[in-house]
């Protein structure tokens, strides 16, 4: 892997390369989850544990960022189908790999939403969220939706520390600083506090378990609640946030609402400081 190989991509989507950034992707996702499925097992936790695969995570992501970002919408399908192929490790009865296969998966699913919400591309998210996985035991639920992926075993179930680790570990990327509205660490926190937000709503949608722990709001609550609510006033965002959420226009607001208000941070109940609406023009 070169140097920056997320402008590597970008030159090579920019020339009409996206065929070879988009089998770099899948071919890059198809050996990291064969190396996922014949790890034996480790004692370690936390990025002790994780920094074995950092090498191959950083050969997916970084191309992977660059379709999401800048690449056409074909590019997109690559990507989910990449995030598929890693959802296949992490999904079935478990083994002993099965929760390392979880946090990477985790680690990919939530770089990529950041990655989509600061290029402002949630038909990405919308992709990203058509992947699913199952535990073997129940159906099979979006691996942006799936609250086994905010407590991994790898980090002691604590969602805190989960979520700490995963930007921390973006921001050290060789590559990150050539990612425009991902260039610098506030932007990063920012980005994956509101996709960790985001797919939280997801996750407590209508008869699911309220309370449910986000990270991301301990960050900047009024600044994500903020950027969410420009995206339900966006005349382009708001379709996409209701292809993601499954309604139709008229349930909207008061879906995302709800779903907010199923969210905490340790502390009170969370909810919009105004109503959602939508802005015309």
């Amino acid at each position: 892997m070169t140097e920056d190989s997320y402008v590597e991509a970008v030159e090579r989507l920019g020339r009409g390369g996206t065929p070879v950034v988009s089998n770099d992707v899948a071919l890059s996702a198809s050996r990291l989850a064969d190396a996922l499925a014949g790890f034996p097992g480790t004692v370690a936790r936390g990025e002790e544990a994780l920094q074995r695969f950092d090498e191959e995570l950083d050969a997916l992501v970084a191309p992977a960022v660059a379709l999401v970002g800048v690449g056409p919408d074909e590019g997109l399908r690559t990507v989910s189908i990449a995030l598929d192929t890693l959802a296949g490790a992490a999904g079935g009865t478990p083994r002993a790999h099965t929760h390392m296969a979880m946090a990477v998966l985790a680690r990919a699913a939530l770089a990529l939403t950041a990655g989509a919400l600061a290029w402002n591309r949630l038909e990405a998210v919308a992709r990203l969220a058509s992947v699913v996985r199952s535990d073997g035991y129940g159906p099979a639920v979006s691996v942006l939706a799936d609250a086994n992926l905010r407590h991994l075993d790898v980090f002691g179930c604590a969602a805190d520390d989960g979520f700490r680790a995963h930007v921390a570990w973006y921001s050290r990327r060789r590559w990150r600083a050539s990612v425009g509205p991902l260039s610098t660490d506030g932007q990063v926190e920012l980005a994956f506090a509101e996709a960790d937000v985001l797919t939280g709503m997801l996750a407590v949608g209508t008869g699911r378990d309220r309370d449910l722990y986000a990270a991301g709001l301990r960050v900047s609550e009024r600044r994500v609640e903020d950027r969410l609510l420009a995206r339900a006033a966006n005349p382009r965002q708001r379709p996409l946030l209701r292809e993601l959420f499954g309604v139709t226009e008229d349930n909207l607001d008061a879906r995302l609402s709800d779903a907010y208000a199923g969210l905490t941070a340790g502390g009170s109940m969370t909810s919009f400081r105004r109503s959602l609406h939508r802005t015309e023009g």
